[in-house]
């Protein structure tokens, strides 16, 4: 009885240790297998200007973002005015 839950324990632990490498020789597998694909030109193009307006998301700057900027400096100008206009009135 002993000897026969020692011989699973042994199996289960090779089997743990192959499941990587028998993965790996599956996926290989399957992508040698796999047909070459040509996309048409018309379909290149639309991926294309998809990736385009992408990338020029990316880089326009975020309006929200810019108008909070705008927004503090407005502030920020208003504060040091009216400090300004408060201290040359008391002197």
């Amino acid at each position: 009885m002993m000897e026969k839950k020692m011989f699973e324990k042994i199996i289960d632990d090779l089997i743990d240790e192959a499941k990587p490498q028998i993965i790996k020789d599956i996926v290989n597998e399957k992508v040698e297998e796999a047909p070459e694909v040509e996309f048409s030109e018309e379909h290149n193009k639309k991926m294309e200007e998809i990736f385009s307006k992408a990338r020029r998301a990316e880089n326009k700057p975020n309006r929200y973002r810019i108008m909070k900027r705008v927004a503090v400096v407005a502030v920020a100008v208003i504060l040091v005015s009216g400090v300004a206009f408060t201290t040359c009135r008391s002197i």
